[in-house]
């Protein structure tokens, strides 16, 4: 083939070639930047907490590594050449994005370990707004024939390999598997948003019909619904803490350094658990108190409870209302959840840090760097594995906001779920201290409108809508995932394959009343499972020009198997279901994504590359290679 059809093919090879190296680049800026976090955070001689003005260097990079991030996607994607870009996309399309990558899964996740750990909690923040951000810039696909602002592992393997069955078949399947997954982690959030309102189930059940009943609606409706849900979960995050900040104060550096500050974390004078008392709350059906002050606590109502001294002994007894037991430093109490206890002002509470500074920097880490660098690899990797692409299909049709816009929105959202996070975190430390009682969960920082002393009606209306806001944002990430479910191969992203879709979430509704397993642990699971068996094929199909079908089956079954066999192996061995966050973590970082990526590699392709070859992915559909094509 020679001649102008010739010339335009190689040119449409060298804008990919200088398109990969723009992707590339900025991919390796933000790389970098959350490296540079994660050595501060394990820096020696506490370097991440050492203050620059009020607040810890630590926070200030963690926020460098958000704006390092943001610039590099603003920098890295580019709209295709008008020659070949598809119609603009809807507005709909980045914030059903940003409500799967920005879920209440996550939001539910995340308080916890910012309250547990004041500097490497913002580890994990960090890495979901970098992952989404990677995912954006390797996935995002402006020139592709689909026409949407993503793409997942198999669309991209549809593209690519157009007969590949065996291909197609192992990715859908397992997209299926993460999506299902993705399902439980929502509905466990709301059933542990319930479990504030004394309605666990109930709620678990009513999100699960919703969600069954907008499936069913027409694609238009759906699409609607999903928009609305999303809407109302970033007000739930957004209006409560603005009118918590407006009636305290708007200096978050202030506030950091108040709570840093702290000679002890200690029940207040006007908090209601020393007036009138408050329910014992947590996850399971006994919650045990640990005590480091000489203290004496009183009981709202009658229960069975066991006091266990520091010397070792145990003593059970039931307490009736009124009654008053006498604790000292070192004494544990296990209180069966929702009895009501009240407190002494000014004493510690029970289960939180001795002080500021050992929030900041704890004597003792449950993660060291091993698990920081698993969390890592489990969150970016995930991100990119992460069946999400189906939101940007059909949303809406097609728009005004083109695919570079709508990632920078995408991305701008997900940014600012995950700062409300952490300011939600910092104000409820702040003002919240009790929060620690029982062992901190994520549903209950958001109570923080209604927990401060004085707090009127208003207070609890914004409770509801906090609440009410992550439900709605659970169901919306819900049904964004299950858009992503493969149908027919000449129909990819164009519908919703309805009865697999029913399956997905009827069965992960079961699991979610049944199963003890917390919504950040679900989570964790399906990012690793994406990690480890859809990643390294979307990212090679997207961008190697040797990636072969053969390579991607490959090495998405050996990803899959070193997943399951981990996980498996796991759980024969006793482990509990709140542990496997930390198994799961681990599992894609240390074999299952790597063997996936090795495998896909050395079975690409060794032949020398023409101009004849086929394209990469996304530039089949231009104009000029079409005629080349032709003229060939």
């Amino acid at each position: 083939m020679t001649g102008p059809a010739a010339d335009a093919v190689r040119d449409d090879r060298r804008y990919f070639l200088r398109c990969r190296r723009r992707v590339l680049a900025a991919t390796g800026a933000t790389v970098g930047a959350l490296a540079v976090l994660a050595g501060l955070l394990l820096a020696p001689n506490r370097l991440a907490s050492l203050r620059f003005g009020d607040v810890a260097l630590g926070w200030w990079v963690a926020a460098g590594v958000a704006v390092t991030a943001l610039v590099a996607l603003s920098r890295g994607f580019r709209d295709a050449r008008p020659a070949t870009a598809p119609a603009g996309t809807s507005w709909l399309a980045p914030l059903a994005l940003a409500v799967v990558w920005g879920s209440p899964a996550a939001w539910l996740g995340l308080p916890p370990l910012l309250l547990a750990d004041g500097t490497r909690g913002l580890w994990p923040p960090a890495v979901i707004v970098g992952g989404t951000i990677i995912a954006l810039l390797l996935l995002g696909s402006p020139s592709s024939r689909t026409g949407g602002l993503m793409a997942t592992a198999s669309m991209v393997a549809r593209s690519r390999w157009p007969g590949a069955r065996g291909c197609h078949a192992l990715l859908g399947a397992t997209e299926a598997l993460v999506a299902g997954l993705f399902v439980w982690a929502q509905f466990a959030a709301a059933r542990e948003i319930g479990g504030m309102l004394g309605w666990p189930r109930a709620a678990t059940v009513g999100v699960t019909l919703l969600v069954l009943a907008v499936v069913l609606l027409p694609d238009l409706s759906r699409v609607r619904l999903t928009a609305l849900g999303g809407g109302l979960a970033l007000l739930g995050l957004a209006v409560p803490l603005a009118v918590v900040a407006l009636g305290t104060t708007t200096a978050w550096p202030w506030v950091w350094s108040a709570v840093a500050s702290r000679a002890r974390i200690a029940f207040g004078e006007g908090s209601s658990w020393t007036q009138a008392g408050g329910a014992v709350r947590g996850t399971g059906t006994t919650q045990t108190l640990r005590f480091a002050d000489e203290q004496r606590v009183a009981f709202g109502g009658p229960g069975s409870v066991v006091v266990e001294h520091r010397e070792g002994s145990r003593l059970a007894r039931a307490v009736e209302a009124g009654e008053e037991i006498a604790l000292h430093p070192g004494d544990r109490l296990v209180v069966p959840r929702g009895l009501r206890v009240r407190f002494e002002p000014g004493r510690r509470v029970p289960d939180a840090p001795d002080s500021g500074p050992e929030w900041l920097e704890p004597p003792s880490r449950s993660v060291g760097w091993l698990g920081l660098l698993a969390l890592g690899m489990t969150g970016l990797l995930g991100a990119i594995g992460l069946p999400a692409g189906g939101a940007s299909m059909g949303a809406g049709g097609a728009g005004r906001l083109s695919p570079r816009r709508g990632a920078r929105l995408a991305a701008a959202l997900v940014t600012a779920a995950a700062a409300l996070t952490v300011g939600w975190s910092l104000y409820a430390a702040w003002l919240l201290p009790e929060v620690y009682m029982g062992g901190v969960t994520g549903a209950e920082v958001y109570t923080l409108p209604a927990s401060r002393p004085g707090a009127q009606a208003s207070g609890h209306l914004l409770v509801w809508l906090a609440f009410g806001g992550l439900a709605a944002g659970g169901a919306a990430a819900a049904l964004v995932s299950l858009r992503s479910l493969p149908g027919l191969p000449e129909r990819v992203g164009a519908g919703w394959a309805r009865r697999p879709a029913v399956v997905l979430v009827v069965g992960a509704g079961v699991l979610a009343c049944v199963a003890p397993a917390g919504a950040w642990e679900v989570l964790v699971a399906a990012l690793g499972l994406a990690a480890s068996a859809l990643a390294p094929t979307a990212v090679l199909a997207r961008w190697s020009e040797r990636a072969t079908a053969r390579g991607a089956t490959a090495g998405a079954a050996a990803g899959l198997a070193v997943f399951l066999v981990l996980a498996s192996g796991a759980l024969s061995q006793g482990g509990s279901v709140e542990g496997w966050a930390g198994v799961i973590a681990a599992a894609p970082t240390a074999m299952g994504a790597p063997v996936h990526a090795l495998v896909a590699w050395l079975l690409r392709s060794r032949r020398t590359l023409f101009p004849r070859d086929p394209l990469p992915p996304g530039f089949e559909a231009a104009p000029v290679a079409q005629a080349a094509r032709s003229a060939g």
